[in-house]
This record gives structure tokens, C-alpha cells and sequence, in this order.
């Protein structure tokens, strides 16, 4: 892959990870899933903590990434193998997307 090559995925099942190869990095521009899809962050070594956000009461619940709430859209995160993202399912089996472009 070269810089400015789409990168982006679909998956059906219980949890995964997204880690570009090696010196790799990646502007992710959209994150989309099922109900009970759950986005994860991992950095250096400290893997698998919920991206959590306001739930509108003053509490930080995990982001849900729903595609009925149009996903998380219009959005510039930047991973490489060091720090990327993994998606969970929060019950049941989820569906995860997600679309970015290589820098």
C-alpha cells in the first residue's frame, strides 16, 4: 500500500482489531456498526479500553457505533501499529466498518 490507498474493512463477528502493518499509518474517516457494536482504543500496551463519550446525563458510557445513529462519521483518527482501534460486541454477535485512507 502507498499513501492515499483506501483502507477500510466490514466484519461479522465477536471482537476485532484493526493494526495497519508495520510502519503503516491511517486517517480512519468512518467507524460504522450494529446495535451493540462497542469501539475499543489501544495504546502502547494498554490494549482494550472502551472509547467512552457523554451519554447526555454527565456520565461517560462506551461508544456505541450504530448505523442507525449514522456511525461515527466526519472524523480524522489516526492509527498505526502502536495505537489502533479493536471493536467488541456488546451482546449477541455485531457487525463492524470502518473506511480510512493511508498517509
Amino acid at each position: 500500500m502507498t499513501a492515499g490507498d483506501i483502507y477500510s474493512s466490514m466484519y461479522n463477528t465477536g471482537s476485532v482489531s484493526v493494526i495497519p502493518a508495520g510502519a503503516t499509518k491511517v486517517m480512519i474517516t468512518f467507524i460504522g456498526g450494529s446495535e451493540n457494536a462497542i469501539l475499543q482504543g489501544d495504546q502502547g500496551g494498554v490494549s482494550n479500553f472502551d472509547i467512552n463519550g457523554p451519554n447526555g446525563s454527565g456520565s461517560n458510557v462506551p461508544q456505541y457505533c450504530k448505523w442507525n445513529g449514522g456511525g461515527l462519521t466526519n472524523m480524522r483518527l489516526f492509527i498505526n501499529s502502536t495505537n489502533y482501534i479493536s471493536f467488541r460486541s456488546g451482546t449477541g454477535t455485531s457487525y463492524y466498518a470502518y473506511s480510512g485512507i493511508e498517509i
